[in-house]
């Protein structure tokens, strides 16, 4: 497995996902990269990073997808590159490859033993959605097409090939502010048996690509009681500011949450969000706290 490792897949600019194990520790971590890569690359300690994997070497460069470590596997799953939207799930599983020396300089990865599951999945090309593992299986929720629809959909796979669908309409009358509006650059995790939707951009519109169409970056918090199937409110404003594009882990008994852009509510496209540095903590989804610091220095 990843041992005491941290990775990187792809990406694009400054917002390259990544996920790793520190002990139990499962940490997601951004790193300043130029373009749209297909790269990996790992981790000790956070300061010396090594490319395994160099652009090319398996699934096509791309960014908005997503990165979980699931069934002793990294999978990657969807995204895009420009127009191209993907429905693809990719898995690595680390064999004698991932048997690093910590004081080696170079590393590499028998791609063989890198996969494509499927090159279809059924819910369809997406980019900034978001996937959790929950009681052992993927789970996968809206995104945004490249016709610039929002999705609020949710699926949910054993293996990362074969996807049903848990419920196709989270929000079943938004215009009267009664479900979760669409969205994509948002969180979903699995936390206290529990799964739970945060934040990200969403809008009541099927289609953003319009210079007059408002969206807003939310700081709600929804949560799922039945696997997905229905989700209730937990809060409409979280204390931490409005954010889309940010990261958030589950770590010792607490929800953490880190970075994004936003803090100014209701935007255009054209519009420019703040890089936000922040990290809030909550133990039980609705009451958050600064965690570590209010101005964490990194980099994105």
């Amino acid at each position: 497995n990843l041992g005491d490792r941290m990775c990187f897949v792809g990406g694009y600019g400054r917002r390259a996902w990544g996920v790793g194990k520190q002990g139990e520790l499962v940490v997601a971590i951004l790193f300043n990269v130029i373009g749209v890569m297909g790269d990996i690359w790992c981790s000790f300690d956070g300061e010396t990073w090594s490319e395994v994997a160099p652009n090319g070497d398996g699934f096509d460069r791309r960014h908005g997808h997503a990165v979980v470590f699931f069934n002793d596997r990294m999978w990657v799953i969807g995204g895009n590159l420009s127009s191209t939207y993907y429905a693809d799930v990719w898995n690595l599983e680390p064999t004698s490859g991932w048997d690093w020396d910590p004081d080696a300089t170079t590393y590499g990865i028998d791609w063989a033993d890198y996969t494509e599951v499927t090159a279809s999945a059924p819910w369809g090309a997406r980019t900034g959605h978001a996937v959790t593992v929950h009681n052992g299986e993927l789970y996968l929720s809206g995104g945004k097409t490249s016709d610039g629809e929002y999705l609020d959909d949710v699926w949910k796979s054993s293996n990362g090939s074969t996807w049903t669908l848990v419920t196709d309409n989270i929000s079943p009358d938004p215009e009267n502010d009664t479900g979760m509006d669409k969205r994509a650059y948002h969180q979903m995790l699995s936390f206290d048996g529990k799964l739970w939707i945060i934040g990200g951009r969403a809008s009541y519109h099927e289609t953003i690509f319009d210079e007059n169409t408002t969206m807003y970056e939310a700081n709600d918090i929804w949560m799922s009681e039945d696997n997905g199937a229905t989700w209730n409110e937990v809060t409409d404003h979280a204390s931490f500011e409005q954010r889309q594009d940010f990261q958030a882990v589950v770590h010792d008994g607490a929800i953490y949450i880190t970075g994004g852009y936003g803090g100014d509510g209701y935007v255009t496209v054209q519009g420019k969000d703040s890089i936000l540095n922040d990290v809030w903590r909550s133990e039980d989804g609705v009451n958050w706290r600064a965690g570590f610091s209010k101005t964490v220095t990194m980099q994105r």
